[in-house]
């Protein structure tokens, strides 16, 4: 009897502390639980007043709040996670596709792929027609434009795909496969390098594309800057820095976007994978040309930022991230001057996965030409006489000592200082 009431006794403080150590956990943190992966904002915890209270809403949030936030939580959703996978090989991640020999895609790669968001030919025509004028008008100015079409993992890595997703592709239209049929019928400069990744994909010996990945691999970046930079060089006729590399490390310990959806499966235990390539970038400055660049993009481009090109090949290139934010500095876009920033840049490029297009392909194009053309803002015309005015200043060395003065009074750059005086210069002589 007494060794039952022992047991009974032990079970019931195991049991206490199942109940409690979780609620000490939730108020004072006493062990370092690691933070999930993905993108998904955490609901924020609630203050409870009358009105709240009364209405439910309060009610509603702080459930929320708890169901993300008690102890060990973290440690609960992985283990969950991770016994998804190994029973069903499945992925509790809304979005996120779990395809063959453990190769990972996002749901929104896979419905571009089938052309589940096709924009239609009309609206993608009309797209290319405003980035061919958008085009002539910068190559009129001296400016480089071009379009980088970034790859799509659903269509490098369509063998591995859940066969409820695996669908024949033959006439079917997409905005890839039309748009990039438009870029070239209006001879609008652009690099696929969807396509050039697919073209090298049984000859190629280093990964382009990883399976724990949705961005390209390291090295898959690095080339893509390579091509990036020819085609500058090509339209400014200027010689760059070098960017390449002698050595390349192989890791299976995967670094920077390389394992960014496996971090968003959120399990308890990685999941092997074979080595992939990082090369150690050198970049030669001497004696080169840093362009002055601006990129919109997506985050594709990310890797290419972290691999130093704005401040080593670009003479601080600005990244117009999803027109949200600028870096470097982390500034919000609508503080902005985009005319001033336009007419200091030396040239342009979008750069974009073909899941992206839908939402953003208008907002990138119709931005630049409702700069240059939009009847509520400057013509072509007047947008080439502040260029002109621009190079003037810049030439005569008393006026470009007095808009330095006046920069540092209005607390401005220096280039956005020339563009204002160049255009208000201009306006005065119109009107």
């Amino acid at each position: 009897m007494k060794r039952k009431e022992k047991i009974t006794r032990s079970l019931f403080y195991v049991l206490l502390l199942l109940l409690f150590v979780p609620m000490l956990q939730a108020n004072i943190k006493w062990i370092k639980v690691n933070k999930l992966g993905g993108y998904d904002v955490p609901p924020t915890d609630i203050t409870v007043t009358k009105e709240l209270w009364l209405n439910g809403a309060y009610q509603t949030q702080k459930e929320k709040y708890i169901k993300t936030h008690f102890g060990f939580c973290n440690w609960a959703i992985r283990a969950e996670h991770q016994l998804a996978y190994w029973a069903y090989g499945m992925s509790r991640v809304n979005g996120l596709i779990m395809g063959k020999e453990n190769y990972l895609y996002e749901i929104s790669y896979i419905n571009t792929r089938n052309g589940q968001d096709y924009l239609g030919d009309d609206r993608l025509s009309e797209l290319a027609e405003k980035a061919k004028a958008v085009q002539d008008t910068m190559r009129a100015m001296g400016k480089a434009f071009f379009f980088v079409v970034a790859p799509n993992k659903a269509d490098y890595y369509a063998e591995y795909l859940p066969d409820q997703y695996a669908r024949p592709q033959g006439d079917l239209k997409t905005n890839y496969t039309t748009f990039k049929d438009q870029l070239k019928q209006y001879g609008i400069n652009h690099i696929d390098i969807n396509n050039w990744f697919l073209s090298m994909k049984d000859t190629t010996s280093i990964p382009l594309y990883g399976p724990m990945g949705i961005h390209y691999t390291t090295y898959g970046a690095g080339i893509t800057a390579q091509r990036i930079f020819g085609e500058i060089e090509r339209q400014l006729g200027k010689d760059i820095p070098d960017f390449y590399w002698e050595h390349i490390d192989w890791d299976t310990n995967l670094r920077g976007s390389d394992d960014d959806l496996e971090k968003a499966l959120n399990l308890a235990l990685k999941i092997p994978t074979e080595a992939l390539a990082y090369p150690r970038i050198l970049i030669n400055k001497e004696n080169k040309y840093k362009p002055r660049i601006i990129t919109i993009g997506d985050s594709f481009f990310w890797q290419l930022v972290n691999m130093g090109i704005a401040e080593n090949v670009f003479d601080n290139g600005q990244f117009w991230y999803y027109n949200r934010e600028v870096y470097p500095g982390q500034k919000n876009f609508a503080e902005v001057n985009i005319g001033a920033e336009l007419a200091a840049t030396d040239g342009v490029f979008i750069i974009m996965t073909p899941p992206n297009m839908k939402k953003y392909l208008g907002p990138f194009i119709e931005q630049l030409y409702n700069f240059y053309y939009d009847q509520g803002s400057m013509n072509t015309s007047m947008n080439a006489k502040i260029q002109q005015k621009m190079k003037e200043i810049r030439a005569t060395e008393a006026w470009l000592k007095a808009v330095e003065e006046k920069a540092k009074i209005n607390n401005v750059s220096l280039d956005e200082m020339i563009y204002l005086d160049a255009k208000f210069v201009v306006e005065q002589e119109t009107n």
